[in-house]
């Protein structure tokens, strides 16, 4: 019994999730093929961007005031745009040699936030389309 109640709350809660993502995960462009997860926290969100179908992380967002990553202990990589803003790359360290091209930086955005966003590739061309698509997100708060 305890189960089905169990169930029956995450049923109720995902609607409500869903609805939180809208508000507070970036927007995405229109035919990415992608939808946005959502995880709330007391003092700050993670948007969890996927493929329909799928659970792997495309990419994701941190929005909050103090992301674990730091990128003064990390290494640049790159440069390039998220949401229109000018950012550095970082190299995204990992236990496995896998996520070798996984990227992540940090910008500031309106009311003191911060915006971690990292991102997942197995390729080139998969971590290249990926990268266009964060430059194209639009932040809505």
């Amino acid at each position: 019994m305890k189960h089905l109640l169990m169930i029956a709350a995450a049923f109720i809660a995902a609607p409500a999730l869903a609805d939180r993502a809208t508000e507070a995960c970036p927007l995405l462009p229109p035919g990415t093929g992608l939808t946005w997860t959502y995880a709330d926290a007391r003092d700050f969100g993670v948007c969890y961007a996927s493929a329909a179908g799928s659970s792997a992380t495309v990419f994701g967002v941190y929005i909050g005031t103090e992301p674990d990553f730091d990128p003064t202990r990390a290494t640049p990589v790159a440069s390039g745009n998220v949401a229109g803003k000018k950012v550095i790359w970082y190299r995204k360290d990992s236990a496995s040699g896998a996520d070798s091209l996984a990227r992540q930086t940090v910008i500031a955005i309106k009311n003191g936030a911060v915006v971690h966003v990292w991102v997942n590739a197995n390729t080139d061309a998969e971590l290249q389309d990926r990268l266009r698509i964060l430059e194209r997100i639009t932040f809505i708060h």
